[in-house]
């Protein structure tokens, strides 16, 4: 069997063995010019009868380089040869970076790159992106992740199969690459920009690599390879667990807020709380950008303290620890909204500041009314009109039903373990004698509630939201 050939089938084997193509599926090639891509796209374009695929070429023109058209010229010419669509954009990656101060211009250019992907890939409607890294690229990232204190899941990155991302060339390497370009005729753009040893990764494969290689470890690339294999099975392994730890744990979910169940959440090994964190972290930011080592073992170390506590993550995420919860907010405002809304009569009444939406309405019988948390009846003979929906104030106070005094609503709420935070959206119904007649998730008024002698009820139904109907915090 000849190189090309026995080339060709080692990729359709790989392909195969790590189900990075299934049949029918739109595959988008990621193609900056160079010889890695270039031959991804046209190995791809000979074998995808095989897979029943189609294909389209994506380019981006990072405008880092003032000749930077000559790839866009360069793939177009190839790709209408091999009768493949091709797509090309420009984005302004300095430009990125002046307005995001904080990331190298490597980091920008990645940043800037997988945007335009993740676009194209709704846009086009495609299954897969397919980038070019080989062997060589892998050894390289283990020791850039390990230079920035990268843990188990950075040091295992860049794996075969990453959905929406596949990587089809981890079976081979550069020279084997560079080979089949040149038995193939395959055009391709040497971007000098690869040996500016400024760049980190540069910095590796050329200065670092070869010393290493010579000095210390000839065969370094097969063993690394071998690292990084056993590394992706226990980091597979680790999300896993963690991702169905996290499902038993989780009390509730929005897309701004998620609790946790705190004593299991303590119990388990540190590795899989800090898991749970950067799950936490992702599903609430659709990324881990800002979420670093120093900040996950804060956050482990006070949850196995087993105190109470808040903690800023950054990224507008914050944590709590009360009552045996753990609360993540995003964009959580926890200043007191004060409010107070006035109700003439029946009707339906959105109460914004406590999530809430509220139905009164007047019956002179409520037989077969099922009575609940959501459902709550009043003797409106008892009631002087109008009647105030408000926010709480201090010193509030209510005579709850069942009991024959008074008792303060900061109490009540300190027995319901309402977290502090929380109570910022607890609702006051009061009638103008001054009066509470309700308070939300709580009992109603002694005052107000009804005897054999009432002849007309005022329902109260919670027609949607509430913080007490999302989360029990009782007990």
């Amino acid at each position: 069997m000849d190189f090309v050939t026995r080339f060709e089938e080692n990729l359709v084997y790989f392909i195969k063995s790590n189900d990075l193509i299934r049949e029918g599926e739109k595959i988008l090639v990621a193609v900056s010019g160079g010889k890695d891509s270039m031959a991804l796209l046209y190995s791809l374009n000979k074998i995808k009868e095989r897979f029943s695929i189609s294909l389209t070429a994506i380019h981006l023109d990072h405008m880092l380089r003032h000749d930077s058209w000559k790839e866009r010229k360069v793939i177009s010419d190839f790709a209408n040869r091999l009768k493949v669509e091709f797509v090309s954009e420009s984005r302004d990656v300095k430009a990125f970076l002046k307005s995001n101060p904080g990331y190298s211009l490597e980091e920008a250019a990645r940043i800037v790159r997988y945007e335009y992907f993740f676009e194209k890939l709704k846009y086009l409607e495609g299954d897969k992106i397919a980038l070019a890294h080989h062997k060589d690229d892998r050894v390289e990232n283990f020791f850039l992740m390990l230079f920035r204190g990268a843990g188990l899941h950075g040091l295992s990155s860049m794996r075969a199969n990453n959905p929406p991302f596949i990587r089809p060339f981890l079976f081979t390497n550069k020279s084997d690459i560079s080979r089949y370009i040149q038995e193939n005729s395959i055009p391709y753009v040497e971007d000098y920009t690869n040996y500016d040893t400024n760049i980190q990764r540069n910095k590796i494969r050329i200065i670092f690599l070869p010393i290493i290689r010579k000095e210390f470890c000839a065969d370094i690339d097969k063993k690394v390879i071998r690292t990084v294999n056993v590394l992706e099975d226990y980091s597979r392994f680790i999300k896993e667990y963690s991702e169905r730890f996290f499902e038993e744990i989780k009390l509730s979910e929005t897309s701004n807020m998620i609790v946790l169940d705190f004593k299991k959440l303590h119990r388990e090994n540190k590795v899989i709380v800090g898991e749970i964190i950067r799950i936490v972290f992702q599903r609430l930011k659709e990324n881990v950008r800002g979420l670093n080592f120093e900040k996950i073992s804060k956050v482990v170390e006070l949850i196995k303290n087993s105190i109470n506590f808040e903690y800023d993550l950054g990224d507008s995420i914050k944590v709590f620890k009360s009552y045996n919860k753990v609360f993540f907010f995003k964009d959580h405002d926890l200043t007191l909204k004060e409010f107070n809304y006035k109700i003439e009569g029946e009707g339906i009444y959105e109460i914004e500041e406590a999530d809430m939406v509220i139905e009164l309405k007047v019956s002179d019988r409520i037989e077969g009314l099922q009575v609940d948390e959501k459902t709550k009846v009043f003797d409106y003979d008892k009631i002087e009109w109008p009647i105030f929906a408000r926010s709480r104030k201090a010193g509030d106070r209510i005579k709850p039903s069942g009991f024959r005094g008074h008792r303060k609503v900061k109490d009540i709420l300190n027995e319901m373990k309402i977290p502090k935070w929380l109570r910022n959206g607890v609702l006051i119904l009061q009638d103008s004698s001054g009066k509470i007649m309700w308070i939300s998730g709580f009992r109603i008024s002694e005052d107000f509630k009804i005897t054999e002698n009432t002849r007309r009820f005022l329902i109260l139904k919670i027609v949607r939201g509430g913080i007490f109907n999302n989360y029990e915090f009782k007990g």
